[in-house]
C-alpha cells in the first residue's frame, strides 16, 4: 500500500502515526527542490536527540524533524538591512516553501484530519522571517502568497517523491540528505520558484 491510497484506506490511529513522515518528506523534498541542502530527516526520537548537528542547533528535542542547512543562503540576506534583490527572493520564496512544505503535505494527505495548529511552529517561522527581512506588509504578503501558490503547484506536482521519501522514513527512521538527493534524482530544479 502506497501513502496516495492509505488516507482511504487507514483508520485514525494509523493515520496519526503516518503523518509526521509525510509532514518531514515534505519538508525535505522541497528544501531540495528549492536548492537548500538538508543534513538529514529523521522520525528517530533517539537519534535527534543525540545528533551532534541537532544538539548545535537547538533541535536535538526528539520530535520529527528536518534539518535543512539554510544559513549559507539566509544568514547574508537577513544580515543586510536594504531592500531584496531578485535573487534574495527566491531565496526567502524557498525558504517559505520548504518550511510550510510539512504542513501543506499533511494536508494534502488527508484534508479533513488536517489540523494547522500541529505546524504552529512552522507557521511561525515563515512569519517571523517574513517580518525580519520585508518590513512593508503588501511586499511581505505578495512574498507569501508566491511561496503558498509555487508550494500548491510543487506539492502536487512532486507528490509521488514526497510519498516515497516518507515510506523511506518510516522503513528506516533517519534518511541522510543523500538519501533525499538520490530519491530525487530524475527530477529537475530549474525553474522552480517562479
Amino acid at each position: 500500500m502506497t501513502i496516495p491510497e492509505m488516507h482511504t484506506e487507514l483508520n485514525w490511529f494509523d493515520l496519526e502515526n503516518l503523518k509526521p513522515s509525510i509532514h518531514e518528506a515534505g519538508h525535505a523534498v522541497i528544501a531540495r527542490l528549492t536548492g537548500y541542502e538538508v543534513a538529514w530527516v529523521s522520525i528517530d526520537s533517539d537519534f535527534i536527540m543525540n545528533d551532534p548537528l541537532a544538539i548545535q542547533n537547538r533541535s536535538a528535542h526528539g520530535h520529527p524533524l528536518c534539518l535543512t542547512i539554510s544559513s549559507v543562503r539566509m544568514n547574508p540576506i537577513l544580515n543586510k538591512r536594504s531592500a531584496l534583490n531578485k535573487s534574495d527572493k527566491e531565496a526567502v520564496i524557498g525558504y517559505c516553501m520548504h518550511v510550510l512544505a510539512g504542513p501543506f503535505a499533511e494536508c494534502k494527505m488527508h484534508p479533513p484530519s488536517f489540523n494547522p495548529a500541529a505546524s504552529a511552529n512552522d507557521y511561525s517561522q515563515v512569519t517571523t522571517l517574513l517580518c525580519h527581512v520585508e518590513p512593508n506588509i503588501p511586499a511581505r504578503k505578495k512574498l507569501l502568497n508566491t511561496a503558498k501558490r509555487n508550494l500548491s503547484r510543487a506539492i502536487n506536482e512532486y507528490w509521488s517523491e514526497i510519498s516515497n521519501v516518507a515510506e523511506m522514513l518510516r522503513e528506516r527512521g533517519t534518511l541522510s540528505g543523500d538519501d533525499i538527493d538520490a530519491a530525487l534524482l530524475h527530477k529537475s530544479r530549474e525553474g522552480f520558484i517562479s
